[in-house]
């Protein structure tokens, strides 16, 4: 029987009846396995969190999958197929389908042209215009290429549920309200135009295939470097469109920056005229 979009699996007997997991990868805060059963392979994201209410986090994480769960059925979104809780830990595990390889794994051995860069950005941005037309709206909190090759978005507002500091992997793609604010991330108030500012870095990611500020080593100087007006440094030669669209994506005021439906639009326009 279908699950109402409301509601949230508990697919734990699931995974303990899969094969011995494959770890694929390590996070600071999270350790990702694949696991496999018959024909079926699924990601189960399990997160570790120190000197936090583990309560509220479990809270936080039901809240984000239920808000996930009503956004899944467009196209770029990847499917939730649950969560997962253990006995010897107090957070559930984030339970999806395997969908491949990141958009940026994808995109190093794969040679894709522009109009397929902007077809797959397109996608993701309607996907996210249409989370952020929902009331309330539905917001990712870490738009980034990260996302599978496919451009599905996955972990929908799990980033925010979970993060613990501003010094985390994702700086280079934060909203400068986010990034340059000191006080604890719990007092921060996260917008769709985090999202919109997220994804001019996503945008410039994907197009030139390296992260924003790549010129910058360390993680910790990325705020430094934004609080004094730097921008992640553009190639010569990109069109008037292309520029637009990105200082639009990067304006320091939160509400004169592109909306994401702007922000699609653009999108489709340069895809359009790359194809010409």
């Amino acid at each position: 029987m279908a699950q109402s979009s409301t509601y949230v699996l508990d697919v734990t007997a699931q995974i303990i009846g899969s094969q011995p997991p494959e770890i694929i990868a390590e996070e600071h805060n999270c350790c990702i396995a694949l696991y496999r059963k018959h024909q079926a392979r699924r990601i189960v994201k399990k997160f570790r969190l120190r000197r936090v209410n583990h309560t509220e986090a479990r809270a936080s994480l039901e809240s984000a999958a239920l808000g996930w769960r009503t956004v899944e059925n467009h196209p770029n979104v990847n499917r939730l197929i649950g969560l997962a809780y253990w006995r010897d830990d107090p957070l559930p595990s984030i339970v999806t389908w395997y969908m491949g390889p990141t958009l940026m794994e994808y995109l190093h051995i794969t040679p894709t042209n522009e109009v397929h860069k902007f077809a797959m950005l397109f996608g993701v941005a309607d996907a996210l215009a249409f989370m952020h037309g929902h009331n309330p709206p539905i917001l990712h909190t870490n738009v980034k290429a990260t996302m599978r090759e496919n451009a599905l978005l996955t972990d929908i507002s799990i980033h925010e549920a979970i993060i613990q500091s501003n010094a985390d992997s994702s700086v280079r793609w934060r909203a400068p309200e986010r990034a340059l604010n000191t006080a604890p991330l719990t007092h921060h108030t996260y917008t769709k135009e985090c999202d919109c500012w997220s994804m001019g870095m996503t945008i410039y990611e994907v197009m030139f295939q390296r992260k924003p500020y790549a010129e910058i080593q360390d993680d910790v100087q990325v705020p430094i470097w934004m609080n004094q007006g730097h921008l992640p440094s553009l190639p010569q030669g990109l069109s008037k469109n292309f520029k637009k669209l990105l200082f639009g994506c990067w304006v320091v005021a939160p509400q004169e920056r592109f909306r994401m439906g702007s922000i699609a639009n653009y999108l489709r326009l340069l895809g359009d005229t790359a194809r010409s």
